[in-house]
C-alpha cells in the first residue's frame, strides 16, 4: 500500500515540505517511515507528487518533493446531500462518500431529521467532516478533496436542484424508478443524490423535490440505515457511471 501525505497546494512543489504534527506523528509512529522512505503527496485539489523522507520524528516529518503533476477531476461531478444522523454516523457517511468519489457533500436538516444543530455547533461539525474527508482521501488514494458544504435546510436546497443535470432521491414509498436507465439517458456534468433521515423525507418534501426535477428511486426492497443507503447508492452510481464512460 502506498504511503500518502497531504501537503497544501502552496507547498506542493519541488523542494522541502514540512508536514504538520498530526501527520508527522502518524507517519513516524504508526507507519514507521524513516529517512529515505518514499511518500506520495497530494494537495486535495488534484495535484499529486512523489517525495522522499528527509527527516522523521514525532513532532515533524520533512519531505523532499521530487515531482508533481495534475490529475483531472472525475466527471461528472457527484454531489451527495444527506440528512444528518445521530451518534456520529454522519462521520461514516462522509468517510465512505469520499472513498466513493463524491465531489461535494451537503449535510441536510429536513423535517424528520433528529439532529438539528444550532449555529455554534454547525461550524464545529463542518470542521470535523473536513478532517474526516481528508483522512479518507489519504487512505483511499482519492486526489480531489470533496467540498463540505455548510449544514443546509432542505427547503433552501431545493432552488439548487436546477443547477444539476440529474437529481435522484432515495425514497421508501411511492412511485420510484430504477437507477440504471436514469443514468444512461443523458450526458451529465453534475449529478445530485438525495438521501433522507430515519423515517424518510416527508411526502411534502418529496413533492417539492419532484417539482424541482428530482427522480425518486429505491436501492433495495428492504429499509436501509441512512449511512448504508448513502454508501450503497453512491457505489451503484459510481459503478454505472464507470460502465458508461468510453
Amino acid at each position: 500500500m502506498k504511503i500518502r501525505a497531504y501537503v497544501p497546494s502552496n507547498l506542493l512543489r519541488p523542494g522541502e515540505a514540512r508536514l504538520d504534527r498530526r501527520q508527522s506523528h502518524h507517519l513516524s509512529r504508526v507507519l514507521r517511515v524513516a529517512r529515505g522512505s518514499p511518500i506520495e503527496v497530494f494537495d486535495g485539489q488534484g495535484t499529486v507528487g512523489q517525495a522522499e523522507v528527509l527527516q522523521a520524528s514525532r513532532e515533524e516529518v520533512i519531505l523532499r518533493v521530487e515531482a508533481a503533476a495534475r490529475v483531472p477531476a472525475p466527471a461528472p461531478s457527484l454531489v451527495l446531500a444527506a440528512a444528518l444522523v445521530q451518534g456520529g454516523r454522519f462521520d461514516q457517511i462522509v468517510d465512505q462518500a469520499t472513498q466513493l468519489g463524491a465531489s461535494e457533500i451537503i449535510p441536510l436538516v429536513s423535517a424528520r431529521t433528529v439532529v438539528k444543530p444550532g449555529a455554534d455547533r454547525r461550524q464545529a461539525l463542518i470542521s470535523r467532516f473536513r478532517q474526516i474527508a481528508l483522512e479518507a482521501c489519504r487512505q483511499s488514494g482519492v486526489n480531489h478533496l470533496p467540498v463540505i458544504h455548510p449544514v443546509t435546510d432542505f427547503k433552501k436546497l431545493i432552488p439548487a436542484l436546477a443547477d444539476c443535470d440529474l437529481v435522484v432521491l432515495g425514497a421508501l414509498t411511492g412511485e420510484r424508478e430504477p437507477l440504471a436507465p436514469l443514468l444512461s439517458r443523458r450526458p451529465m456534468r453534475r449529478l445530485l443524490l438525495l438521501i433522507g433521515p430515519e423515517g424518510d423525507f416527508t411526502p411534502e418534501e418529496i413533492g417539492q423535490a419532484r417539482k424541482a426535477g428530482a427522480r425518486p428511486f429505491s436501492i433495495a426492497p428492504n429499509v436501509l440505515r441512512c449511512e448504508t443507503a448513502a454508501a450503497a447508492a453512491l457505489g451503484v452510481i459510481a459503478y454505472l457511471l464507470q460502465e458508461r464512460s468510453p
